[in-house]
Parts: C-alpha cells; sequence; structure tokens
C-alpha cells in the first residue's frame, strides 16, 4: 500500500510538470505566424529598423520560453515583464488600435504565480476581442491582493459583434478574464 502510494505521488508530480512543459510550450502558432507575416510586411514597406526592432523582441521572447526549463513560478513582476515583450510586437503589429494599461498593485509583484499564466490570457482577449474591432481597443492588465490572495484580471473592450446585451452595459469593458491565487 505504501509502495502503491509512493508511485501514485510520482506519478503526479510527472503529471504537474508535464502540464507546467506544455503551458510553456503553448506560445499559439498562429500568434508566431502574424509575428513573421507583420515582419515581412515590415520589410516590404522598407521599415528596416523596425522589423530588426521586432526580430529581436521575438527572439527575447522565444528565449525566455525556452530557458529554465524545470522554473515553474516565477514572480507576477517576471511574468508581467514576459506579457510585455509579446505585447510590444502585438503593439507593432496593431500600431494606434491596441492601447495597454497597467494597473498593478505594486505589493503583488513578488507574489508566485505559474510561469507563462498571462501570455495565453492576453493573447484571447487580443485574438477574440480587440482584432475583430476595425479600430481597435484597450487591454488592461490589473493585479490586487484579496485577503491574502492575488487576483490578477485581464480585461479588453470586446468583439464588436458580442451580444448587444453585454454592450448595453454600464461598464465599457465588455470581456473580462481573472484568475485567483
Amino acid at each position: 500500500l505504501e509502495e502503491e502510494r509512493s508511485r501514485l505521488q510520482a506519478l503526479q508530480v510527472m503529471a504537474r510538470e508535464a502540464q507546467m512543459r506544455a503551458l510553456r510550450y503553448q506560445l499559439q502558432p498562429h500568434f508566431l505566424f502574424n509575428t513573421l507575416n507583420a515582419i515581412s510586411t515590415l520589410v516590404l514597406d522598407n521599415q528596416p529598423r523596425i522589423a530588426t526592432q521586432m526580430i529581436a523582441r521575438l527572439a527575447d521572447l522565444l528565449r525566455r520560453t525556452l530557458e529554465s526549463p524545470d522554473t515553474h513560478q516565477v514572480s507576477l513582476k517576471e511574468e508581467i515583464a514576459v506579457t510585455k515583450e509579446y505585447l510590444a510586437l502585438e503593439k507593432v503589429r496593431f500600431g494606434p488600435r491596441l492601447t495597454v494599461t497597467y494597473a498593478i498593485d505594486p505589493a503583488t509583484q513578488e507574489a508566485q504565480v505559474p510561469r507563462f499564466l498571462l501570455q495565453p490570457l492576453v493573447e484571447n482577449a487580443i485574438r477574440h476581442g480587440i482584432a475583430k474591432r476595425p479600430d481597435g481597443g484597450n487591454l488592461v492588465l490589473r493585479s490586487e491582493a484579496i485577503n491574502g490572495r492575488l487576483r490578477v484580471k485581464i480585461e479588453n473592450d470586446g468583439a464588436e459583434d458580442d451580444d448587444p446585451v453585454l454592450r448595453d452595459r454600464k461598464s465599457t469593458r465588455l470581456n473580462s478574464s481573472h484568475i485567483t491565487i
């Protein structure tokens, strides 16, 4: 019985590590293709300086994705830094159509979070909300401490084809994802 418990515990650890690895490699292929297409367009539009900056940012983001494969948790501050690298690429792609605001409570910056927690959520907010709006939109990243727990919230304006009931609400934020850790 004790041997079986040990085996089960080892399998649970392995499953958790596999989940964390999968999360780390979750940079969506469409993000990479869109970024490479944006770089290609910049080259064709004779904007090599901006194209070079995007290549460097993409390389930094990919490097961070692959470094420290055994690190499963990082500080919120580190996670936001990686997310800012991702958003810098998206900002070049969307230009003035993407506005990003950070409302990060300084008391939450050292909180430990799963590595690459924010990037997929931010990517979804852009892909399913802001990218569908002809005039773009706003993305807000918030963090706060509530009863000793960390709450991270990502808000966007939503897609223009969202349900009219949602659009008629008093709040301008139509879509919101939050995680409490």
